[in-house]
């Protein structure tokens, strides 16, 4: 609704300045500068969406800092692939910062997943007592002590 108005006035501001209003003559500078800038209520409306993406962008923040994702809660298929992209486009930003290894890069993705060692060791072709270790060791060098914690560490960065 709002927009429609800004729209409106936009419209109406455009044909006013550019169609009624006479051309300015050099006495009055003011008035050249502003034509010749934008206008007025493209300003506001610039304003008001650039205050709809940020609250929007503030408010996806609150909840994934609220309460991390997991692949356990997403609902359809389509939810889990979407849950991975997001994990695939930000492990290697994390996985730089706490200087993890490639394998330890693979096991976090798959702990993000919400899978359980036992099916990180069969899906790696790793003993459990393997995948126990390189867990320890994200673990560690993130400074987490769970593996909640390490969900919520992961995706508040």
């Amino acid at each position: 609704m709002i927009i429609t108005v800004l729209v409106g006035c936009i419209l109406l501001e455009d044909t006013l300045v550019i169609l009624v209003l006479p051309i300015p003559s050099q006495s009055t500078e003011w008035l050249t500068l502003f034509l010749s800038s934008r206008n007025f209520s493209e300003n506001a409306m610039m304003l008001y969406v650039s205050y709809l993406c940020i609250k929007k962008a503030v408010r996806q923040l609150r909840l994934r800092s609220a309460q991390a994702p997991t692949a356990t809660a997403a609902t359809s298929e389509g939810q889990k692939l979407d849950l991975m992209s997001h994990i695939e486009d930000q492990l290697p930003a994390y996985v730089s910062t706490h200087r993890l290894s490639t394998r330890e890069s693979e096991v976090l993705a798959m702990v993000l997943e919400g899978k359980d060692n036992r099916t990180i060791a069969n899906d790696l072709f790793l003993s459990e007592g393997t995948v126990k270790t390189h867990v320890h060791n994200i673990m560690k060098k993130t400074g987490t002590s769970s593996r909640d914690e390490l969900r919520q560490s992961f995706w508040t960065e």
